[in-house]
């Protein structure tokens, strides 16, 4: 079972690149450093994705999946 701060990191990991290429795409004159630095923002955007799959662990996975499966019960 996961401790409430590998969690919260883990979730941090998996949401902040998506917010923020979500922001990116909308209002790009808020990330001016972007244009200037865009591959090195983009591959650590990419590479913390990736990471947070093994941060957050089986355990999540299996509760994500349970949301797609009919009849699939959770167990805490």
């Amino acid at each position: 079972m996961q401790s409430g701060t590998t969690g919260t990191i883990g979730l941090t990991m998996l949401l902040l690149p998506l917010v923020m290429s979500w922001v990116g795409g909308y209002v790009p004159p808020v990330l001016a450093l972007y244009v200037e630095y865009r591959l090195p923002v983009n591959f650590t955007a990419d590479f913390m994705f990736v990471a947070s799959f093994f941060v957050l662990g089986g355990d999540f996975w299996d509760k994500v999946r349970a949301l797609f499966v009919y009849g699939a019960k959770v167990q805490i």
